[in-house]
């Protein structure tokens, strides 16, 4: 058996502790346990203490007597606070008036307590306090920071604002492309963000025939050069001799070449008499099917202006006969007769359905003109598009594909360049939803934003409407249903209709795509779903209850799957087909026919539709300036045309109207693109337009108002000014629409 260690002194416990003679080892353990035994009963002991006169206080502090004793608060005649405390009396003596420290006075036990703890309390207050006033001023300075950091930013803004006013086009293009190429290589590096969160889907048909359009135009350039490089020095100076031998004066030259182009083509040789001549055997032997151009002198024929003589010269009437032929090129008889004046040097250009049976408009040797015609066009093939492949839903990419309706006029396609521009500037966002776009073109021939903007050109059925119409949108239901059937219309999961007079200002949210057989819309207020017109005209449609209720949307803008809209755009086509008859329905529902006959087809279809008036959360429009918020609105639309008063409410500040820029909407295509001016600054009482009520304009309106106008500036900022695809402003306005 083991036995304690024999009683030691403290030298000598220490020394058995710490010795390293390893065979004092069991005598040292049982050392440390005796030690551990005597701690532990004194632990005990200290806790039974420290029990009983816990015990011993509590019962202390509830006896009565004690409880009698403890200090009461009341009011004083003056309103004040007072506190007993004992100094050998019972006098009660103000807590304001007693001295800060409290030596030489005695307080009883449980009045000593309560003062401890109300000293404490203040102190925790006061220390509290001062941490809140520390993060105060620790808050002011991070506050001024912030706004240095904003003057900083403000002032960095203004230089470069400054500096942008006085670069020229080129310089801040180069800056573009810098930037974009940092860009591309930061995505490249990095990866793009945007990939991670949404499916990217293939390439639309639309920006395919795109990027080809582009490289087809280069190719053309390159073939063309290469044809006049062809040209030896032994031809050019049999040209030269030629044009020496013929006649000094203008109209002879033109006589002599025309029919001199004219004879060869009929008779299969011959030469030419001049350059021009030459030039134009030379496109007729290469682009036989373009036609034979039939020269006139003293003759003047008319026609639909295609080009304005009084803006458009050329050396002869060779020149203007090719520049005719060449609108022809990139499908579509655009030009077939042309008109010279040899004293201005005036060529027009003109288009005529009944070429065939055309008079001359003049005739005779008074008449100074020479002009011509090519009756043998061959008529342009209707465009043909990969049809969809039947995609459900569940197999394209959750995403939004824009797609713009548009007639080709010179007045849409100036508001097309810039509603695409808003479109990419905002789609390029992280995150963006946005991520195809085509432009629905319902005309018989191609426009001069082919190459600019992803386009899908679709034969009119209205084809008066390619010069001018009351109702260029006539055709947008049609072209919209076949577009549905191609596979372009397959890129993305949902669709969202445009028209050419909107404005993007941001990337929507995601939960605008609904689920199939639901669709999100705009709030039209003055459509009236039980229209009589509508109800007598479709009585048998009408009459399905089942169907739910009619939406008051319209088409656009309309946010819709692709497969619903395979459902519902052909019933739309045909619903406004039957609104042009009888005459009484068309004059009834007017402009809105189109809308009606939208909102029947969605119904028809059981494609249910959400929509929410301007100004709210979950808005998807505002038009300013009569609405007076943004809300959730990513899209602004610019109908009203604005115009801005002083307090007075007779003198106008400013105004934007559509119809306007640019000279008016029956100028020439293509418009030049010019930057708006700012709307003033708001003040109180501004005014619009009387045909507002109440013409007031808040300071919300206002915003909205300029939020527009820095948008479209915005656009017109990163626009060329001649569209994509032209080497020349002259060249365009050849390919524009009127």
């Amino acid at each position: 058996m083991s036995s304690s260690p024999k009683s030691l002194d403290s030298s000598s416990t220490l020394e058995l502790l710490f010795s390293p003679d390893k065979r004092k080892g069991r005598k040292r353990k049982l050392l440390l346990k005796s030690i551990e035994k005597t701690v532990q009963i004194s632990l005990s002991f200290l806790v039974a203490l420290l029990c009983f006169y816990g015990i011993y206080r509590a019962i202390d502090d509830t006896h009565p007597e004690t409880l009698a004793k403890i200090p009461k608060f009341g009011s004083s005649g003056g309103g004040g606070h007072f506190l007993h405390y004992r100094s050998g009396d019972d006098d009660e003596v103000p807590m304001s008036s007693r001295r800060s420290s409290t030596s030489g006075l005695r307080f009883s036990g449980k009045s000593s307590r309560l003062v401890d703890s109300l000293a404490n309390d203040l102190s925790r207050a006061k220390t509290a306090l001062t941490d809140a006033k520390i993060h105060e001023r620790a808050i002011e300075v991070e506050l001024m920071e912030t706004r240095a950091r904003e003057r900083s930013i403000y002032q960095e803004a203004e230089t470069l604002k400054s500096k942008l006013i006085g670069a020229t086009r080129d310089q801040v293009e180069d800056v573009v492309e810098d930037v974009d190429e940092l860009l591309r290589d930061w995505e490249f590096e990095l990866g793009d963000p945007v990939e991670m969160e949404h499916e990217s889907p293939p390439p639309s048909e639309a920006m395919v025939k795109h990027e080809e359009a582009k490289e087809e135009g280069m190719g053309k350039k390159v073939k063309v050069g290469e044809k006049a490089s062809e040209l030896t020095a032994a031809e050019r100076e049999q040209q030269s001799e030629t044009g020496a031998r013929s006649s000094g004066s203008s109209s002879d030259r033109s006589r002599s070449s025309t029919s001199s182009g004219d004879s060869s083509s009929r008779s299969g040789g011959g030469s030419s008499s001049s350059s021009s001549s030459s030039s134009n055997n030379n496109v007729v032997a290469d682009d036989a099917s373009l036609g034979t151009c039939e020269a006139h002198e003293h003759t003047e024929y008319w026609g639909a202006v295609v080009l304005n003589g009084d803006n458009h010269k050329t050396e002869d009437a060779g020149k203007c006969c090719d520049a005719c032929r060449n609108l022809n090129r990139a499908s579509g008889n655009r030009c077939n007769v042309w008109v010279y004046n040899p004293s201005s040097k005036a060529c027009w250009l003109k288009f005529e359905k009944n070429i065939k049976e055309m008079k001359p408009a003049n005739s005779g040797a008074g008449v100074p003109w020479v002009a011509g015609k090519f009756t043998d066009l061959k008529p342009p093939k209707p465009p043909q598009h990969p049809p969809a492949t039947g995609k459900r839903y569940e197999d394209m990419p959750r995403c939004l594909h824009g797609v713009m309706t548009s007639s080709g006029n010179a007045y849409m396609n100036w508001q097309s360049r810039i509603m695409y521009q808003t479109w990419q500037n905002h789609a390029s966002q992280p995150g963006s939803i946005m991520k195809a776009f085509t432009r629905v073109l319902h005309k018989g021939r191609d426009d001069e934003l082919m190459v600019e903007i992803p386009t899908m050109r679709f034969e009119p059925t209205q084809t008066h409407c390619d010069s001018w119409c009351d109702y260029p949108v006539a055709d947008r239901s049609s072209a919209i249903a076949r577009w549905s059937q191609t596979s372009d219309s397959e890129t993305c999961s949902h669709i969202v209709m445009l028209e050419t007079d909107h404005v993007i200002v941001k990337s929507p949210p995601e939960s605008i795509l609904l689920p199939p057989g639901q669709a999100y819309g705009f709030e039209f207020t003055y459509i009236n779903v039980n229209h009589p017109t509508m109800r007598s005209h479709f009585s048998e449609e009408y009459g399905d209850k089942s169907k739910g209720i009619i939406p008051r949307t319209g088409n656009s803008p309309t946010v819709i799957t692709a497969e619903d809209l395979r459902k519902v755009a052909p019933k739309w086509a045909e619903f406004v087909a039957r609104t042009e008859q009888p005459a009484n329905v068309k004059k009834s529902l007017g402009w809105l026919r189109d809308m009606y006959a939208y909102d029947l087809a969605a119904f028809v279809s059981g494609i249910k539709h959400t929509f929410y008036g301007a100004g709210k959360p979950e808005s998807i429009m505002a038009q300013p300036p009569a609405d007076e918020e943004l809300g959730g609105a990513f899209i602004l639309h610019y109908t009203w045309g604005p115009e801005i008063y002083d307090v007075d409410g007779t003198t106008m500040l400013w105004k934007f109207d559509k119809r306007a820029y640019g000279g008016g909407q029956y100028q020439r295509g293509p418009y030049k693109l010019v930057k708006l001016e700012d709307p003033p600054p708001w003040k109180e009482g501004l005014k619009l337009q009387t045909f507002f009520a109440p013409r007031a304009i808040s300071k919300n309106k206002h915003a909205l108002i300029a939020m527009l106008i820095t948008e479209i500036n915005a656009a017109i900022d990163k626009l060329p000014r001649v569209p994509k695809g032209h080497d020349s402003l002259e060249e365009a306005q050849m390919w524009a629409s009127n």
